[in-house]
Formats: structure tokens, sequence, C-alpha cells
């Protein structure tokens, strides 16, 4: 049986251990609000941006672009952007991510399509390599203000396997924020990076400035950063949110062996306690 000093020593430590997750917990809830506020905007952001691209799409049936042109009929390789966390703590927020995506992968495997894949955080790198997977590209420990300028440079979107059509199509799998205490994996074509539900209007179109092509170049990359940063900001909201909820658990978890240890403590003083007035009694009826 453990003594009372290893009961108290355990005690403190489970209190400091309290005393950290819900710490953790508060930075968690105040991230969240501002991680809300961003993927909101994002959210508004992209899918205007889809809006005025699908309009320009609308009008016209031979605009030829290598980010919203595929490969028709052509089962190729596919480019897989996994999106996941650079720290722990936040349950199975990363666990689940990677089981489907090992899924994903796996599957495309069986029919015989190649996967290339590329690591936004490190969590999702990590897991890959152990696997003894070969990681194409991982960006790690980026922050919400650094994103777009390295998204930017990233030939993979502007220039790369897609545009030289080594890749067939490009998908993103990250978790999407659903609420304070719900995400869902989530699987987004990237590349091509067309609107969906277009309804072609023959006869109309845009007066464009300074010229039609320049337009849908832009719009055409603006639509994937668009949906990779929204994406990317999704995953952020999500992953501080499994964070507090893990954290607020752990907090309860903690306070709960707290309670058992005190009792425990408790228990073993009342014995020690009683030892003594027994030897004391012992000792006196010896005595008389």
């Amino acid at each position: 049986m453990a003594t009372l000093k290893e009961i108290r020593r355990r005690i403190a430590g489970v209190e400091n251990t309290g005393k950290i997750t819900r710490a953790m917990k508060m930075i968690s809830a105040i991230k969240l609000k501002r991680a809300q506020q961003k993927m909101i905007a994002a959210r508004n952001y992209d899918s205007e941006v889809n809006r005025i691209l699908a309009g320009i799409l609308s009008r016209s049936l031979d605009i030829t672009h290598p980010l919203l042109n595929g490969r028709e009929n052509v089962k190729g390789p596919v480019d897989l952007i996994i999106i996941t966390s650079d720290k722990g703590m936040c349950g199975a927020f990363n666990e689940n991510l990677l089981k489907k995506t090992e899924e994903f992968i796996k599957n495309r495997k069986e029919q015989g399509i190649e996967v290339e894949l590329y690591a936004l955080g490190r969590k999702g790198r990590d897991y890959f390599k152990r696997k003894g997977y070969k990681i194409s590209k991982e960006l790690i420990n980026v922050t919400d203000q650094e994103i777009k300028k390295y998204l930017e440079k990233a030939e993979i979107f502007f220039g790369g396997r897609h545009t030289a059509k080594e890749s067939c199509e490009t998908v993103i799998v990250y978790n999407r924020f659903k609420s304070a205490g719900s995400q869902e994996v989530t699987f987004k074509k990237l590349l091509p990076a067309v609107p969906g539900d277009i309804v072609y209007k023959h006869g109309i179109d845009y007066i464009y400035e300074p010229n039609k092509d320049e337009i849908i170049d832009y719009m055409a990359k603006e639509a994937v950063m668009s949906r990779l940063y929204l994406s990317y900001i999704d995953s952020v909201a999500a992953e501080t949110s499994a964070r507090m909820i893990a954290m607020e658990k752990a907090t309860k978890n903690a306070d709960d062996l707290i309670s058992s240890l005190t009792l425990k403590m408790n228990k073993a003083r009342q014995s020690a306690i009683t030892g003594e007035l027994i030897d004391i009694v012992g000792g006196a009826e010896a005595l008389s």
C-alpha cells in the first residue's frame, strides 16, 4: 500500500497537471474564436471567387487553362495534399484523418493509380515517413500569416505536375470544422479548379479589362489559392476545437483522480491513526 507521503506527492503532481490542462483549455478557447473569424472570412471569399469564376466559364465553352482543364478519361497519378497539425494533445484529430488518408492511398494503388504525397503539418509527415511513404514536399510549423507566401511559391500549384500533365488531379484531405465539438475528415478536389454546377449562358459575355486571358489566368490561380487556404484555415479551427475539448476532458480526469487519491489518502491516514491508537491501548493494558 502506498504511504501517505507518496500519495501526497501524486496529488501534488496531478494538481500541477490539472493547472496546465486548464490553462491550455482557456488558451484554445481564445484561439478558437479567432480561428472561427478567419474561417468565416475565408469561406465567404472562396465562395465569391468561385461565383465569379463560374460566371466567366458559363459564358464560354472554349476556355483552356492548365489549372482548369483536366485529363478526361485518363486514370493517372493523383497528387494528395495532407493537412494535419504540427502539435499533439488534440485527441483523435490526426489519427482519424491519417487512417482515412491511408485507406484512400491503398484504394488508389489497388486501381493502379500512383499517389504523390505532399504534407502540410508535422504529424502527417512523420506518420507517412514511418510507414515508408515518400513525401515529395513538406511544410512544417507554418503560421497563418506565412501560409499564403509559402503556397505562392509551391510549384505543385502554378507550373508543376498538373500543368505539365504529370498528374490528373490534386486532392486535399483535411479536417473540416463543423462545430466547437465536431470536425469531419474531408477530401476536396483542388485541381482541376473548375467550380461545380456551371450553367452555360451562350451569347452573353463580359467586357474584360485588360483582356480575357489575363482575367481567366488570375481567377484560376486565385481559385486554387483560395481553396487551399480555406482548407488550411478550416483545419486550424478544427484542430483548436479538438485541443480545447481534449484539455477539458484531461482537466476533468485530473479532478477525478485528485478526488480518488484524496479519499485514498484519508483512508491511509485513518488506518495509521487507528494503528497508533491500538498500540497505545495495548501498551496501557500491558502496564496495568
